[in-house]
This record gives C-alpha cells, sequence and structure tokens, in this order.
C-alpha cells in the first residue's frame, strides 16, 4: 500500500543524499539551485525510458519562457549533457535508466539500421521517439553520430564505476552495436588510410567526409 511506498521512497532519497553533498556557504542561491538540480537529476533518471529532452533541466529559465518542451530525444549533445555531472557526484548508477532507455530500443534501431544503411549495428537518429523511431529533421537526418555522444557517457560509467556487471549487462552491449555502425562504414583509402562515409556534423548543415565528431 501507499505506506509500504512511502517508506521505500524515504529510505531511497536518503541513501541518494547520503551518496555526496557539496555546501556553498554564504552562497544560499548557488545551494538552493545545486541542491534542486540535484533533486530533478534523480527524479528524471528514476526508470526508463528517461524522458525526451529531459523536461525539468530545460526550464523554465524564467517566468514569461517556459524552457523547451519536446517529448523526444535529440543526439548532439541535448541528450548527454545533463548526464555528465552523475559521475563526479558520485551518483553513477543513474546510468542504468539512461542505458535501458537504449536497450529498450535496440532491436528496433538494428533493425532500421540493416533496412536503411544495409550494414550491421545500431545507428541512433539525431531525434527519435521513445520506441526507437526516427523522427526527420531535414539535414540532420544525415548527422550519424548519435550513437557515440551517448556512448561516451557509457565509457564514462565503465571508467568511474569499473562495474564488470554493468559493463556486461547494459554498456557493452550497446557499445558494441553503436560502434560497429560506424566501423562497417569504413572503407580503405588509396592513401592507405580508412576513411568514414558523408554525413553531417550536428550544427554544421553540408556534408563532410570523415566527420571529426564521429
Amino acid at each position: 500500500g501507499f505506506a509500504a511506498l512511502e517508506r521505500e521512497n524515504r529510505s531511497w532519497w536518503k541513501a541518494f543524499w547520503k551518496r555526496g553533498w557539496a555546501d556553498f556557504g554564504k552562497h544560499r542561491e548557488i545551494q538552493r539551485y545545486w541542491t534542486f538540480s540535484l533533486y530533478e537529476t534523480a527524479c528524471l533518471l528514476g526508470k526508463a525510458p528517461v524522458p525526451g529532452l529531459y523536461g525539468l533541466w530545460y526550464g523554465p529559465t524564467d517566468a514569461p519562457r517556459s524552457g523547451i518542451g519536446a517529448s523526444w530525444y535529440t543526439h548532439d549533445q541535448n541528450v548527454q549533457i545533463p548526464m555528465m555531472p552523475i559521475f563526479p557526484l558520485n551518483r553513477a548508477e543513474l546510468i542504468e535508466p539512461f542505458a535501458d532507455t537504449y536497450l529498450n530500443v535496440l532491436p528496433t534501431l538494428l533493425r532500421e539500421t540493416r533496412q536503411i544503411f544495409g550494414r550491421r549495428g545500431g545507428r541512433v537518429p539525431l531525434c527519435m521517439n521513445q520506441l526507437g523511431e526516427e523522427i526527420s529533421g531535414g539535414a540532420y537526418r544525415y548527422s550519424l553520430q548519435g550513437g557515440l555522444y551517448s556512448g561516451v557517457m557509457l565509457v564514462w560509467a565503465w571508467r568511474y564505476t569499473r562495474d564488470r556487471n554493468l559493463l556486461r549487462e547494459r554498456l557493452y552491449p550497446l557499445l558494441r552495436e553503436f560502434v560497429r555502425f560506424h566501423v562497417e562504414a569504413m572503407k580503405l583509402g588509396d592513401d592507405g588510410r580508412y576513411h568514414l562515409d558523408w554525413e553531417i556534423p550536428p550544427e554544421i548543415y553540408t556534408l563532410s567526409r570523415d566527420a571529426t565528431p564521429t
């Protein structure tokens, strides 16, 4: 019943706050924003799928502007930036719902990658919904690095935790497919080097070979 859920909830938050803290002394406003940001991060990363563009992280900015409201994921750092603080703040366990969000849709990503690109691996669309389906964004459809941006977070999770179960069950299955998609795109050139296909680096709008972000 409700009482049991309340006890479980209180216990979870008590353990969460014990895991790390910061005291900004006389800077009360900074203290308030830091505490609330950590609280909302834990709320939004409670269970997969995590919110598209992570809701509260992106607004409101002030009274007349309510901030960004979007139900989809945008994989050109918008999805990954809110994850970056969880590791130095000693909350690496919050990577689990993030990883589960992609594991849940991995079959869809693998299937659509085969259909569209004719190769193995999992391409993460620049914009996608919670079912792993692409939301076309004009030229951005050819920004192919979404899985690599998210993959950086998975690599950080291993570096911070050295948790072999986490690596085996969540991190490696995703990293393997994200990287395979790009490795299979490489072709050996006349210069003796491997080169990547044409793609559009985020915020560039023009096609590039061997895009630096990739």
